[in-house]
């Protein structure tokens, strides 16, 4: 059953036309039985991370009786459509006031913000995930529905942070069960959705893909299966992740193409004789394609990569083999980049050459690359973790291991969603993470079974 409502103030109903008034949940009990008003009940670097608590009050407090709300610039504190708007404006740059009466409103005005949010029906395709903005519908009994923040995710429950729930015993949190995308009402509320900002970037982990095609996540990354126990006529080389997160391609030295999860096999180069054998692929941004790259730098498209591809190096004679490739953003172009740092930009990747490495004597030689996001630049990794970065990577270089002492050489990198950080791994297993990426693994070694890492995916996960 759902704890009754107090009624309104006066004050509280004049303010309904520019602040959202969420639930009030007060029990007619002892004045010490409340937790002060505006105590804190779950600091912001608790629940969002202190990266994203850097970036303004993100705490969730008390709302003591439910009779002191004051009007702030995020509506009523502390109602618990206030910590929903003031996480928007802090996490996504929103408007600090929505346009709404009530919190279950929320969810039809969300779409129509500044910065949209969108709308994701409870028991539709997606699960929540963290950020996102968890709606609750009103009913007979609860004029007001409720909001609250999803902070973590996991396969059987959402935990939420929110204010102003069961006022006589808060803890501003709680987690909640979830089948499949399915949430059940709690406490009578049914839950309409969530809402997920229009900017918002998926919570990517790293999963280490090595030569026998095992698939190693850290803690709470998610692995769709591998190749262990299969005889392979050539070890993998190289591995990339699905647009979306839910699986990955491995690729072997022959062409071989093994998918998993989402990913869809489109061909491969497995019964082709090359002349020289591949080292690297890189997705379409559909998902529906792929191209493979040989150490000559010839390109072998397949799905939708085959009305994207111009051209190769397989025909000019390298001073170093290729050893990857990167897509632009649009996926209307590609680098190679060769052991010596030689970029060779194609399609509108011709317009958005920055440099290279290849006049210069490196430490060591270069294994990897990654574009920003916005295509305007890119990363050049080495063996030893020394980054390189042209273009505007300048700007948004975060750290290397090239000073210190790696246990085994870097194999390659790969970006987080928002482009904020990276991660590198060695070919042991061992993941460093810079920026805003995350690695949380026990001991941050991944236990390989003696398998050497070749390539990191991406995968969408938890948090």
């Amino acid at each position: 059953m759902v704890p009754p409502h107090r009624r309104l103030t006066v004050s509280a109903r004049a303010f309904a036309a520019v602040a959202a008034l969420g639930v009030s949940l007060a029990f007619a009990a002892r004045a010490d039985a409340y937790v002060s008003w505006g105590a804190v009940l779950v600091p912001g670097s608790q629940w969002a991370g202190p990266q994203a608590a850097a970036l303004g009050d993100l705490n969730v407090y008390s709302n003591g009786t439910g009779n002191q709300d004051q009007v702030t610039s995020f509506g009523l504190s502390y109602e618990c459509v206030e910590l929903a708007q003031r996480f928007a404006a802090v996490r996504y740059g929103e408007q600090r006031i929505w346009p709404v009466s009530y919190a279950y409103q929320m969810w039809a005005a969300g779409p129509k913000l500044t910065i949209p949010f969108v709308q994701h029906p409870n028991g539709g395709a997606d699960a929540p995930q963290s950020g996102d903005l968890l709606i609750f519908n009103a009913i007979s009994t609860d004029p007001f529905g409720h909001v609250a923040v999803v902070a973590d995710t996991g396969p059987d429950y959402v935990d939420i942070v929110e204010q102003n729930w069961n006022n006589t015993s808060p803890t501003g949190s709680a987690r909640l069960p979830i089948s499949g995308t399915t949430m059940p009402a709690r406490n009578g509320l049914p839950i309409i959705g969530w809402l997920r900002s229009s900017i918002a970037t998926p919570p990517f982990r790293p999963v280490a893909i090595t030569a026998k095609g095992l698939a190693v996540g850290d803690s709470g990354a998610t692995t769709f299966g591998g190749t262990q126990n299969i005889t392979l006529a050539r070890p993998m080389v190289d591995a990339v992740g699905t647009p979306s997160g839910k699986g990955y391609w491995m690729v072997a030295g022959d062409g071989g193409v093994f998918p998993f999860g989402d990913a869809g096999g489109y061909g491969s180069t497995g019964n082709i004789k090359l002349n020289q054998p591949i080292v690297g692929m890189a997705s379409t941004p559909t998902g529906l394609g792929y191209w493979l790259v040989a150490s000559d730098g010839g390109i072998f498209p397949f799905g939708d990569a085959v009305y994207h591809s111009y051209g190769s190096t397989g025909n000019i004679k390298l001073n170093q083999p290729i050893v990857g490739m990167a897509p632009t953003p649009s996926g209307n172009g590609y680098y190679l980049v060769a052991a010596d740092g030689g970029i060779f930009p194609f399609g509108d990747a011709l317009d958005h050459s920055y440099g290279s490495t290849g006049n210069i004597k490196l430490n060591k030689p270069i294994v990897g690359m990654a574009v920003t996001s916005t295509g305007n630049g890119y990363y050049l990794v080495a063996s030893d973790g020394g980054l390189f970065p042209f273009g505007d990577a300048a700007y948004h270089s975060y750290g290397s291991t090239g000073g210190i002492t790696v246990p085994s050489p870097i194999i390659g990198m790969t970006m987080t969603a928002d482009g904020g950080g990276y991660w590198m791994s060695t070919s042991g297993g061992t993941v460093y993470a810079f920026g805003d990426a995350k690695y949380l693994a026990n001991t941050g070694v991944l236990q390989t079974g003696g398998s050497p890492v070749i390539g990191l995916v991406t995968t969408l996960t938890a948090s």
